[in-house]
């Protein structure tokens, strides 16, 4: 164990590629894993859960397109199912103000996703990089493997 398995619809690759890769890749966090690391000529099914069995947990790209697709919900809801933390990342609020001043549900998250601690990337001007990094190392320092030794730096924002 050590990676994180990284769950998301494939039109969030941007945010994933330019934005969240980076960082973690840039701060020496565990690596990442997603479906497209999977053996196609197996069963996909058995190798993702393999997969997100292994890993410290499950990153979630939340959005309008995640929250609809059957893969993601496969794969958040396996790691609920086998008690793997879940750090659910919101890229884009749920909710806008329409063009009537009225507020405008875009998608709904699933109940079970709701009453976990949320990392809001949703607003541009407020990203909480320090917090997510918080919580990858603090999972990766606290996993059940003698094999990798992740060192806890100070908390910063």
């Amino acid at each position: 164990m050590s990676y994180y398995y990284l769950s998301y619809h494939d039109r969030d690759l941007d945010f994933v590629e330019d934005m969240l890769l980076p960082v973690i890749e840039d701060s020496g966090y565990p690596e990442t894993k997603t479906r497209e690391d999977i053996d196609r000529f197996g069963n996909p099914d058995k190798a993702i859960n393999s997969l997100i069995n292994r890993s410290y947990g499950v990153i979630l790209i939340v959005s309008r397109h995640s929250m609809k697709s059957e893969d993601v919900l496969f794969e958040w809801g396996y790691a609920q199912y086998i008690d793997k933390p879940i750090i659910p990342i919101m890229v884009e609020s749920p909710e806008v103000i329409g063009p009537d001043g009225r507020l405008k549900v875009i998608y709904n998250v699933h109940e079970k996703l709701s009453r976990l601690n949320w990392h809001n990337f949703s607003d541009e001007n407020h990203i909480e990089w320090g917090s997510l990094k918080h919580t990858l190392l603090s999972l990766a320092v606290n996993a059940k493997d003698p094999v990798t030794t992740v060192s806890m730096p100070a908390y910063q924002d």
